[in-house]
């Protein structure tokens, strides 16, 4: 036997007897620790972890195995819902490109998420199911990972109508794979009905984030931590009791002494999640000298309206100095600030600057605007958000105002239905008037997104 074929051999029986005396399964139910780390090496630090998520174009099967001995459980990274290549594949989709990708603004081109440079990707498509599988099917023939760690699920929430084949796609995995470990990044609009067969989830972003458009690390706002509470408590919390899902919490944080680091940690933990922080780019493994610890404080609702509200201090966009403008909720990341700052042009904005946006939940969500005095209106601009070529407008909204002497009465001067348009001037034409809201009726948002209002900016025309 020549040695080749001997080391073919010798790998074939090592990962099957790696197969044959661990449960990968029931091990991940029980981690403490983990990393997320798509650089080169480190392959002693990645084996003093309890799990390992990672990049196998920078590590070598023979790296996988070292930590394995170790008996750290290693979880490959994969794209669900981009391709970071653009491929012509099978040449029947747009530009003469694979059929796998989306083209919703329709200009003959693979729709691109313009952060990463990648290419978004319709799982609904044979194309797509079999490429990525392929893929799967040689990351565990090939180099023996444990499992997949299936990034941008997201996708399937961006284009809602690929949901149900995201889910489908992910069940065929299982399928192929049962006894291997499957986590989920985010995608938890879909955690529900999957959670039967995933392993794992992991909140990226918990706690702490990277702002891009300033180079910060930061703590994630009040409106965002009330939104991994709330999903905790409906989505989260369940699959983890009802089905063993272990949840991972992934935050960033400058360096391992970094207060938020802390902060994210201790949250983490609060909530049963298994904490890691690390840099924005992954390219690193902290060294990280704390204990993290439960708190209380973490389980209770950060967004009062005093938190999300925004008082200006000058005039701008026709709103006199004073004004508070306070929305009725704010989407994880949005501040209401935006709507209000008098820019048009937002195309080169980070998207926590784009637009602000109301939770994306049932019932009906307002932004109210309270006057420092009366105020004679005689009407109002609200441009709707763009994302992602389409323009999210409200379709059924109502203008409601309060007049001095009548402070607690709501009163509506105008009434829209059926709204198209990209963005709305609407005639108020009154006076004494001491606040303004905005209500969105419920489920009324726009076709794409009816249970979320979503608002550029804001204008008043004022006679004062």
């Amino acid at each position: 036997m020549n040695k080749r074929v001997l080391l073919h051999f010798s790998l074939y029986a090592w990962f099957a007897a790696v197969g044959e005396s661990r449960d990968v399964r029931s091990d991940f139910r029980e981690i403490e620790s983990y990393a997320c780390y798509y650089g080169e090496g480190m392959v002693d630090e990645l084996g003093q972890r309890d799990a390992a998520i990672i990049e196998i174009r920078n590590q070598t099967p023979e790296s996988i195995r070292k930590m394995q001995k170790e008996g750290t459980l290693v979880i490959g990274y994969i794209s669900i819902g981009e391709d970071d290549e653009l491929r012509v594949g099978d040449g029947r989709g747009p530009g003469g490109m694979d059929s796998g990708y989306f083209d919703r603004d329709g200009d003959d081109a693979p729709d691109k998420n313009p952060i990463w440079n990648s290419y978004y990707a319709d799982s609904r498509q044979p194309a797509w199911r079999e490429y990525f599988l392929e893929r799967t099917s040689m990351m565990k023939e090939e180099y023996g990972v444990d499992g997949f760690f299936l990034d941008t699920v997201d996708t399937s929430e961006l284009y809602r109508e690929s949901s149900e084949a995201m889910a489908s796609l992910i069940r065929e995995l299982r399928e192929q794979n049962p006894d291997s470990l499957i986590v989920l990044n985010r995608g938890f609009h879909l955690v529900g009905e999957l959670a039967p067969e995933i392993d794992g989830v992991m909140f990226e972003s918990f706690s702490a984030s990277y702002d891009w458009s300033s180079g910060d690390y930061i703590l994630l706002n009040s409106s965002a931590w009330d939104y991994g509470l709330n999903l905790w408590k409906d989505t989260l919390e369940p699959a983890m009791e009802d089905y063993g899902v272990v949840v991972l919490a992934l935050d960033y944080a400058e360096s391992p002494e970094a207060e938020n680091l802390k902060i994210a940690m201790d949250r983490a933990k609060t909530f049963g999640f298994v904490p890691e922080v690390s840099t924005i780019y992954l390219d690193q493994i902290y060294e990280i000298d704390y204990e993290p610890q439960s708190d209380a404080q973490y389980l209770e609702v950060q967004s009062t309206p005093e938190r999300i509200s925004y008082e200006l201090s000058t005039p701008m966009n026709g709103f006199p100095a004073g004004t508070v403008v306070e929305p009725s909720s704010s989407y994880p990341e949005y501040e209401v600030s935006v709507i209000v700052d008098g820019v048009a042009d937002r195309s080169e904005f980070d998207w926590r600057r784009r637009a602000w946006a109301s939770w994306e939940k049932d019932g009906e969500h307002s932004l109210q605007f309270r006057f420092p005095n009366p105020m004679e209106v005689e009407g109002m601009r609200i441009v709707w958000a763009w994302d992602n070529g389409v323009r999210h407008a409200s379709r059924d909204f109502r203008i409601e105002v309060k007049k001095r002497g009548f402070d607690s009465e709501w009163q509506s001067v105008a009434e829209i239905d059926g709204n198209e348009e990209p963005e709305n001037r609407i005639e108020i034409g009154s006076s004494d008037i001491v606040a303004l809201r905005l209500v969105q009726e419920d489920g009324m948002g726009s076709s794409d997104r009816p249970n979320l209002m979503w608002i550029e900016q804001v204008e008043l025309e004022s006679l004062n």
